[in-house]
């Protein structure tokens, strides 16, 4: 994968005859069109048939590798811990901005209140997303003895999110180590 996706982490399924690993990814480029999903595939193709080939070696099994990609970054802790990281660090933007708009366009529901069954491709839909921020920010103000900022929409306790994953990302900037930490809920259909 190039530095333009981001990857969740990998999920085996192991079986007498065949390794799949499955990998979901996020296309960081905000022109997301198909002719770029296309094009993306076609450039790493070979790589990632050089990857099975050498894995296949390895584990002396036939692997294949399920690429799915993610059209908004918040259904995988990994990648929004990861997307944050990086937005945080090269943009100049409050970090109260970047939030919002993630809160916004997030669709957390509430678990309690009876949800009909669609046919959708996604089988699990978000009960809670919460982001933690321990260090500073290049754009932020330095705040003696404040350095954790915390924010949680929705619910994720184990009896309203079926699931709850939990990822990290830590750096470094000027103004010293700053990490990231996305904790989200999930329940199924």
């Amino acid at each position: 994968m190039t530095m333009s996706s981001l990857i969740s982490r990998p999920i085996y399924n192991i079986t007498p005859h065949k390794v799949v690993i499955r990998l979901l990814f996020f296309l960081v480029n905000k022109n997301n069109s198909k002719i770029k999903k296309s094009k993306f595939l076609s450039v790493n193709s070979k790589n990632l048939e050089i990857l099975c080939a050498n894995l296949s070696k390895i584990l002396k099994k036939p692997v294949e590798l399920d690429l799915v990609k993610l059209h908004y970054p918040f259904y995988d802790s990994n990648i929004l811990a990861n997307l944050l990281g990086r937005i945080c660090d090269i943009n100049y933007k409050p970090y109260i901005f970047i939030l919002d708009k993630i809160f916004n366009k997030a669709n957390i529901k509430n678990p309690t209140i009876r949800i009909p069954e669609t046919n959708s491709n996604i089988p699990t839909f978000l009960t809670g997303l919460k982001i933690r921020l321990a260090g500073r920010l290049l754009k932020q103000k330095i705040v003696p003895r404040h350095t954790v900022k915390t924010t949680q929409h929705g619910s994720l306790t184990r009896s309203s999110a079926d699931i709850v994953t939990n990822s990290r990302f830590t750096s470094k900037n000027k103004r010293g180590t700053f990490s990231f930490t996305v904790t989200m809920g999930h329940r199924f259909f």
